[in-house]
């Protein structure tokens, strides 16, 4: 068995799930995309949902009243990402909303006031301190984030994101 699925919780277990099972007209699925539908991955480019994974996907959306997959990612990438279009997806860490069948995601009314300020928190923090680290700025519309996976000193790169996160709860932003 893999590490993270050694521990499943109690959530999991057969009766838990029963309401979802008795009544799928009335139940909501939401997946994350990134490590539990596809396989985290060195490039997040490179990632990508199995097939068979997307044909257990078709089949829930059939029987449940709303299926989405949840992802950092925009809400355009999830869907290119998953390629179901009978289902939602919910990106930018939950500022997007990209509906079953729609064209356009929709930002979070309460994201927008905002964005800007987070925008500028991005531009102002990402130095050449940051970068020799190789922490990487990514613009996610509505959002930014910091990633550091794969940086030569993983801690020094987690303590600087952890300075930025302080920094960033300081001045208000979520």
């Amino acid at each position: 068995m893999s590490g993270h699925t050694r521990a499943v919780t109690s959530a999991l277990l057969s009766e838990a799930l029963a309401p979802l099972r008795e009544r799928p007209e009335t139940a909501a699925i939401l997946l994350d995309i990134d490590g539990t539908l596809a396989p985290i991955v060195e490039h997040s480019a490179d990632a990508r949902v199995p097939e068979s994974t997307r044909q257990l996907l078709v089949e829930i959306a059939k029987r449940y009243r709303l299926v989405a997959c949840v992802s950092g990612r925009r809400a355009s990438e999830a869907r290119a990402m998953v390629a179901i279009g009978t289902i939602s997806y919910i990106g930018s860490h939950g500022a997007e909303l990209l509906r079953a069948g729609w064209t356009e995601p929709v930002i979070d009314e309460s994201v927008e006031d905002w964005a800007r300020r987070i925008h500028e928190f991005g531009r102002e923090t990402d130095t050449s301190d940051l970068r020799r680290l190789r922490v990487r700025l990514e613009d996610k519309g509505p959002i930014v984030a910091f990633h550091w996976r794969g940086a030569p000193d993983e801690d020094a790169a987690r303590a600087a994101i952890d300075a930025l996160a302080a920094r960033a709860e300081a001045a208000g932003l979520p």
